[in-house]
């Protein structure tokens, strides 16, 4: 965190157009948090609670989960965005295409620091735990991923197209 921290929350609350929290977020470790390894409440304050003892969530998984987990109080505008153009295009709001854009755009930005810093092959959480194959639903939302947010990513579209062609994908 000391080396990445800043950073990485500078592109976080750019790529999810959300400031950063002005409050430390509070981090406490336990032997075990939760099947996933980690998990956020954020009422009244974010607190994380992240587990010592889960593979998944070690070495430079335990950055990208940190920030996964911290970046949960971020994800309103994209959460928002979402639910108003799945409304102007007259879509059913999906239920975890919010939260599939959180764990992709944390593993990317992740991913991106590390690659920058020697460490080119880091493997985000939710490719390498398999997230996307658990269900077909969640595979169409890595196929929009790739192909309309990860060029919002790039810098080559903005936010709302990004946002647009991925509800018009659903």
């Amino acid at each position: 965190m000391k080396k990445y921290g800043r950073g990485l929350s500078e592109q976080f609350a750019s790529a999810y157009h959300e400031a950063w929290a002005k409050e430390p977020v509070r981090v406490e470790v336990a032997i075990y948090a939760n099947w996933a390894g980690a998990y956020t409440t954020v009422r009244p304050t974010t607190l994380i609670t992240i587990s010592s003892g889960v593979a998944a969530v070690q070495d430079y998984a335990a950055l990208e989960t940190l920030f996964h987990e911290a970046n949960h109080a971020m994800i309103r505008a994209v959460s928002v965005a979402i639910r108003n153009e799945c409304m102007a295009q007259n879509k059913p709001i999906p239920r975890d295409l919010w939260h599939m854009t959180l764990f992709y755009t944390t593993g990317e930005i992740v991913k991106r620091a590390l690659a920058k810093d020697g460490q080119k092959d880091y493997a985000p959480y939710a490719y390498k735990q398999g997230l996307y194959q658990i269900s077909p639903e969640n595979q169409r939302y890595q196929r929009l991923l790739e192909t309309c947010w990860q060029p919002y990513l790039d810098g080559k579209s903005d936010f709302a197209e990004a946002i647009k062609q991925m509800v018009a994908g659903l």
